[in-house]
């Protein structure tokens, strides 16, 4: 077994021992109040939240990886000067709109610093043309193809109004929605080939996935869930990609496992069975150390939560929603430089690009989806970008030399300078080799389960659900990992510790509760209470016009 040892850096050194555990051990099993399966960022906020409302409750957070940080994972790269800086290969923005993290990095002493975006910006869709723009959103084209995509996105985002992640089932077309991928229903609303490659090039970037694998209104209730479609994109005011965080985001955890205690992070140690023994949830590992609590907070990927045994099993609706789930397919990269060259030559860095093709490489498409400005808070040059969903798998079979040669002659082409072909340093991350993690930026659902998308938040039993996916705000976002996190540790606290909990508290957990069901279909008589008059209304009508024109006629009125 493993525990997180203090360390002079941000980064964490593992130790290995068992006797550092947080709770009493009693016949070989180690007990606690709640035990937290998943060391993220959404389940160390939970364990955070619960120790900050009790100091005296016992929490044991145990986590499959070496390492804590989930999705997040800063690391030293070379910089000018024969220095090393730290930078992000997982999540790495935040939001002035993201109330919860921003919160929480106040409380955690982390200062964030704005994302770059003078310049103009680059776009590439449907050829290997490139298109320069200003916007926030890559709006780029003929006129055509403009006006398309800004009557796409006006009836996104007014559909968006009407859909909850909460509850997507209040839009009445919801059915119909969840029935259809997002590639049929952008090939329903757009016509050009360049506005249809443009939505599809965003969705990869955001969801790291195909446009055919994911439900439309899954996608459309998560635009609800950023506060419109245009700030998933956005690198100005209240958009998604704001705010940087200075020294790296996985500082997030890493402060939050000092406030919590390190000693009770237990690591290297995937969980593999959770059943229910009358007043208390059991837990085995599978190096076979078992745990013992009143109450259990998940938070991990749905895709981990199917490999975990449940007794009793979890419900049909919750373990169909589960399977729905697709992972999203994320390579990251970053080059330092000795100078921000793009900025000399008036680019902002940002990056929006389907690949275009590339007959050098077999008419493969070229391998970068997006980039962006990089360059740290203390000055060190830098750019980050991705290689998403299916072009993101291509390229991931590959040889990293060849693939490191393509992304850097993809930055030479974009940014028109021989420059980008000499890095100081290049490094990459392709999430699909990470165990636990299942998959990166967000896992997204396929068609056909939204209905029971509430099923992802409702307890079983004694478990409960944290983790980015299960977000009604932001899922997908390190925001979203905070919010969920919140939700859960106050959903336990509601029957562990009522009595330190707020008014705010308690409301919040009785409104998740209220919506913790499967939508109640319209009751017939409700329906007909309505329709009935209507229809005798409608049949009165007629009757009348009928009765009139034939009265006219048989009165010799009509000639």
């Amino acid at each position: 077994m493993s525990f997180i040892k203090n360390h002079s850096s941000d980064q964490t050194e593992i130790e290995t021992s068992s006797s550092q555990i947080l709770g009493a051990e009693y016949n070989g099993i180690y007990e606690a109040d709640v035990v937290v399966v998943g060391a993220g960022i959404s389940g160390l906020t939970a364990a955070y939240l619960m120790t900050q409302k009790d100091p005296s409750l016992r929490v044991i957070v145990l986590e499959a990886k070496e390492r804590i940080g989930g999705r997040t994972l800063t690391v030293p790269i070379k910089t000018a000067g024969d220095q090393t800086d730290q930078f992000d290969l997982g999540g790495q923005w935040v939001s002035s709109s993201q109330t919860q993290i921003i919160k929480l990095l106040t409380e955690l002493q982390l200062e964030t610093y704005p994302q770059y975006n003078d310049g103009c910006k680059i776009g590439q869709a449907g050829n290997a043309m490139l298109h320069n723009y200003t916007c926030d959103f890559p709006n780029f084209g003929s006129i055509f193809t403009q006006y398309e995509l800004n009557k796409f996105v006006t009836k996104v985002e007014s559909l968006a109004q009407k859909v909850l992640l909460i509850n997507p089932d209040r839009l009445q077309e919801s059915k119909d929605l969840d029935m259809m991928t997002v590639e049929t229903f952008l090939q329903k609303n757009l016509y050009t080939d360049t506005a249809r490659e443009i939505v599809r090039t965003i969705v990869r970037n955001t969801f790291g996935m195909e446009p055919s694998q994911l439900s439309a209104l899954f996608f459309i209730a998560h635009v609800n869930g950023t506060q419109g479609f245009l700030n998933q994109f956005k690198t100005t005011t209240c958009g998604a990609k704001e705010l940087r965080i200075k020294g790296g985001a996985q500082q997030i955890t890493s402060c939050l496992a000092k406030k919590i205690g390190e000693k009770c992070i237990l690591m290297s140690d995937p969980v593999e069975r959770i059943s229910h023994l009358s007043d208390k949830v059991h837990l085995i590992t599978e190096k076979k150390l078992e745990f013992s609590a009143l109450f259990v907070i998940v938070a991990i990927p749905p895709s981990e939560v199917t490999k975990i045994t449940f007794s009793p099993p979890l419900p049909l609706e919750h373990r169909c929603v589960l399977q729905h789930f697709s992972a999203g397919t994320l390579t990251t990269f970053v080059a330092t430089y000795e100078r921000p060259f793009w900025r000399d030559q008036g680019y902002s860095g940002q990056v929006v690009s389907d690949g275009g093709i590339w007959t050098d490489y077999h008419s493969m498409v070229a391998p970068v989806s997006s980039t962006f400005d990089a360059t740290t808070e203390s000055g060190s040059p830098a750019l980050v970008g991705f290689l998403a969903a299916k072009k993101g798998v291509q390229w991931s079979r590959k040889h990293h030399a060849r693939r490191r040669s393509a992304v850097l002659e993809c930055l030479s082409q974009f940014f028109s300078g021989l420059w980008a072909l000499n890095p100081l340093d290049y490094v990459e991350k392709n999430w699909c080799d990470e165990l636990f993690v299942g998959g990166c930026p967000v896992q997204g659902i396929t068609p056909g389960v939204m209905h029971w998308v509430h099923t992802l938040r409702s307890p079983h039993g004694r478990v409960h659900w944290a983790g980015t996916e299960t977000a009604t705000q932001w899922c997908g976002y390190m925001n979203g990992a905070v919010q969920a996190g919140q939700r859960a540790a106050i959903e336990v606290m509601y029957e562990l510790r009522p009595q330190v909990l707020t008014v705010a508290d308690i409301s919040g957990v009785e409104t998740h509760q209220a919506h913790n069901h499967e939508p109640e279909p319209v009751p017939h008589v409700y329906r007909w209470t309505i329709s009935l008059p209507l229809l005798l209304i409608g049949v009165g009508w007629i009757v009348y016009a009928i009765r009139s024109k034939y009265w006219f006629i048989g009165t010799g009125r009509i000639a």
